[in-house]
């Protein structure tokens, strides 16, 4: 599976900054939010092939798999970029005593975020805490509630952040409209489980040494270098013409997307065979 992303998003640095990971050994920066994101997704959308859903889905298998991607968003949040041992990032502000479980800050986080796409609350809810029970066991309420109140706190930066993570897991997937969960219980639970084991075991793999290199990404070995001149240097790699055309993007007509995770294409490697 092959995802793209908007040159845009390659022109706001900031969001780039954001870690999933620690740094590995010999190296100054962690392993980047976004790309962590899409390689979850990329490997719950082999999987898909492998397990498929016991029952009826509620969307496009392109949905699931970017609801999978979604699981991380609460790593977006100053308490687990500080767990990361993190004590600044350029232009997100820290909050003294912001929660760091990143798994309970998802669920509000990604509820709000699929609210705004038009999903019902209570649907919402119940996708973001089968995701963001990636570790294997719900989320009580004490740690939902506590994680819903810190990013009620947060500067708009983050929520920024969010949205931009968001949007760009959706689109480089080509998710189309959205879920809506069975009005039967029984068919709505099995979906929500299963979806829920499917997150947990992507997330596995996702997060595997093969995967979590610095080495897979390809515009750079820094997450900084993430800039528009280069976005257009890897889309004239491609084969993108150049226009006379003025724009942040140094003159290289982009059409939507510039293909900047071509590793995802191999990920049948790291999944189990169908």
């Amino acid at each position: 599976m092959v995802m793209r992303i908007s040159p845009a998003f390659c022109t706001m640095a900031n969001p780039l900054l954001l870690w999933a990971k620690s740094p590995a050994k010999g190296q100054s920066d962690g392993y980047p939010l976004l790309p962590h994101l899409l390689d979850v997704a990329a490997v719950a959308s082999k999987l898909q092939q492998t397990i498929p859903c016991p029952v009826p889905m509620p969307c496009s298998p392109a949905w699931v798999s970017a609801l999978v991607g979604f699981h991380d968003l609460g790593k977006a949040t100053p308490g687990f970029q500080k767990k990361l041992g993190r004590d600044s990032i350029p232009n997100y502000p820290f909050l003294a005593g912001a929660p760091d479980r990143h798994d309970a800050s998802t669920v509000p986080l990604l509820t709000t975020q699929l609210e705004q796409q038009g999903i019902s609350r209570c649907d919402a809810w119940l996708l973001a805490s089968a995701v963001g029970a990636h570790h294997g066991h719900l989320i009580d309420s004490t740690e939902q509630q506590k994680a819903g109140r810190s990013v009620k706190y947060l500067d708009t930066a983050w929520h920024e952040a969010h949205k931009h993570l968001f949007t760009q897991l959706l689109e480089g997937i080509g998710a189309d409209g959205y879920p809506t969960l069975s009005l039967e219980k029984p068919q709505q639970a099995v979906f929500l489980q299963w979806l829920m084991g499917l997150t947990t075991v992507s997330d596995w793999i996702g997060s595997s040494e093969a995967l979590c290199r610095w080495d897979r990404l390809e515009c750079s070995p820094h997450t900084r270098g993430w800039t528009g001149e280069r976005c257009c240097a890897e889309a004239r790699r491609i084969g993108v013409p150049r226009t006379r055309g003025d724009g942040p993007l140094g003159r290289c007509r982009c059409p939507v997307w510039i293909l900047v995770f071509p590793a995802h294409a191999g990920m049948d490697r790291h999944c189990p065979a169908t």
